[in-house]
């Protein structure tokens, strides 16, 4: 009995080893032949990626810059160059051509194999942002899962996708050609900003990005609170994204936040993030009394101003 089962259980453990070298054989030939998604479905494991040879990155880019110089150059479309002058690779750039790869049959990519594909030349890079960046400031079609702006594709948070290389990015409009003295220069606006709101790019009259159930309204929003509220300093957002600034922050053409607008924003912050902020001032100003930097700084403009009596500079000369 015991000879009977010793030999059954060989029998079993001889089948299950050819079973799983067929398996390591079978998945051995599909990674060679480039089908991952038969293995690894939409978002493969880093591990069974094959990444793309320096010839294949230089063939796709040349592919990429010549679809550049014929449809997307004219309209502002920004091409990163793929090298650096030491010969080093420019993250965009290659951001650009892993999308791209197999153009026109490309697929979804993730932001962890966007990651993996990187640290191949930059071993320490933890947060890769070109994509996202390749789009809204360079004006590349790529949607973006997290941006919500590729739904119909069914992308997810922290996929991408590049759609095509014959059109920009919906709405992207590099020089925002406004007439500023234009009576209807706010639908001129948004016109260039193609119906989107400059933050979020959710479209006037659809559904908005984040609130799916909200109908999207544009506003007139400051670029600079600061500052007057017309043309030259107007994006327009979205009620969603216009509301909730408050005039805190300033903003670029492109609806990124570049300055803090008012101050009380940092009282809202962490203690730590507070804390950083007075580290940097304290240096700055020198742990001075603001009174003190205050009644500097108007002594300062006053010595700047001419006196009120100054009178014309005598002449050199006399006319004859």
């Amino acid at each position: 009995m015991k000879t009977r089962m010793k030999s059954w259980l060989l029998g079993l453990a001889a089948v299950w080893f050819a079973v799983a070298a067929g398996s390591q054989e079978t998945a051995s030939r599909t990674l060679a032949g480039g089908d991952l998604a038969a293995i690894a479905g939409t978002t493969a494991d880093a591990s069974q990626l094959s990444f793309p040879t320096d010839e294949e990155i230089q063939r796709t880019y040349d592919l990429i810059a010549d679809y550049h110089t014929k449809h997307l150059e004219e309209l502002g479309v920004k091409l990163p160059r793929l090298r650096r002058a030491n010969g080093d690779y420019v993250l965009s750039a290659l951001t650009l051509v892993y999308l791209a790869r197999g153009y026109p049959d490309v697929k979804t990519v993730s932001k962890s194999e966007l990651t993996q594909f990187m640290r191949q030349y930059v071993p320490d890079v933890n947060d890769v942002q070109q994509a996202r960046h390749l789009a809204a400031q360079s004006g590349w079609y790529i949607l973006s899962g997290t941006r919500k702006d590729g739904r119909e594709l069914n992308i997810q948070p922290g996929e991408y996708r590049l759609i095509n290389l014959e059109e920009a990015y919906p709405g992207f409009n590099s020089q925002r050609r406004v007439d500023l003295s234009s009576p209807d220069y706010w639908e001129q606006l948004k016109a260039a900003y193609g119906y989107r709101c400059a933050c979020c790019g959710s479209k006037e009259g659809e559904p908005n990005f984040n609130w799916p159930d909200t109908i999207t309204v544009l506003q007139k929003g400051h670029m600079d609170p600061s500052k007057p509220l017309g043309p030259g300093n107007l994006i327009p957002q979205c009620v969603k994204c216009n509301q909730p600034a408050r005039d805190f922050w300033v903003f670029d053409d492109k609806g990124r936040v570049v300055a803090v607008a008012n101050p009380a924003v940092v009282e809202r912050s962490s203690d730590d993030v507070q804390f950083q902020v007075y580290e940097r001032l304290y240096r700055k100003y020198g742990g001075r009394d603001p009174e003190e930097i205050e009644e500097a700084a108007a002594a300062a403009a006053e010595d700047a101003d001419p006196p009120e009596d100054a009178t014309e500079p005598e002449s050199a000369g006399t006319l004859p």
